[in-house]
């Protein structure tokens, strides 16, 4: 039983991710070694101010979220095991959606209740960093609004 309650905090805490990089397809995907990938993503902003963010560490087999304003309980510190088969989805998820490609893009920012956001994806010695407001990331990110 407490390994069923381990699976959707996982996936609450590694749904942002999920959700950021959705279904694209289009830029090619190179072998993602679960040891070799990094995924930091944080959100801040809207209405309320809010913010969090989430780490994927494949060498250290860890997800871990922690928050600076309003978050669901358990809050503070959310840190899971997570399967190298996730991570390594993730990383391809990352690379069709062409994060690669899009490396050090700013995407810029709108005014008033907007949320911003900040990715950095590492797999190896390749990498990425682009931000900005989610309204503005391109479609190939898919963030749901």
């Amino acid at each position: 039983m407490r390994q069923s309650k381990r699976r959707p905090q996982l996936w609450r805490v590694a749904a942002p991710i999920v959700l950021l990089v959705g279904c694209a397809a289009g830029s090619p995907v190179t072998p993602v070694d679960a040891e070799d990938v990094s995924i930091e993503l944080s959100v801040s902003g809207g209405f309320a101010g809010g913010g969090y963010t989430v780490l994927v560490d494949g060498a250290a087999a860890r997800v871990t979220r922690s928050c600076d304003v309003i978050c669901s309980a358990p809050a503070e510190g959310d840190d899971l095991p997570v399967s190298a088969e996730l991570v390594e989805e993730l990383g391809e998820a990352l690379q069709r959606a062409g994060v690669l490609e899009m490396d050090g893009t700013d995407f810029g920012s709108e005014c008033c209740d907007q949320f911003y956001a900040e990715l950095t994806y590492r797999n190896g010695e390749r990498s990425a960093h682009v931000k900005g407001t989610v309204s503005r990331f391109p479609p190939e990110m898919e963030w749901p609004l």
